[in-house]
């Protein structure tokens, strides 16, 4: 779903879904298993300690979406009510 204005849409950098989704393992059923970290109060992480959200989305300590780089994608505030980005 597209809930962004157009100018913002024109301010996200190029990125592939690769790019902004953690490091899992999967389940029998193909789902991700995101970790939930006794060491970060219980935030969510992948395999590689990098925090995410309930979709598996990177997250940065303000709970915006980046790339695995770093690179801010969309902010937290632009994600729907389930975590999943526009």
């Amino acid at each position: 779903m597209n809930w962004l204005p157009e100018k913002r849409w024109k301010q996200i950098p190029h990125f592939e879904l690769k790019d902004i989704l953690g490091n899992f393992d999967l389940d029998d059923q193909g789902n991700f298993i995101i970790i939930k970290s006794e060491t970060k109060t219980g935030l969510l992480e992948d395999r590689e300690g990098r925090w995410v959200n309930v979709k598996g989305y990177l997250l940065d300590r303000l709970g915006n979406v980046i790339t695995k780089d770093g690179v801010l994608i969309f902010y937290a505030n632009e994600l729907d009510p389930f975590g999943e980005i526009p």
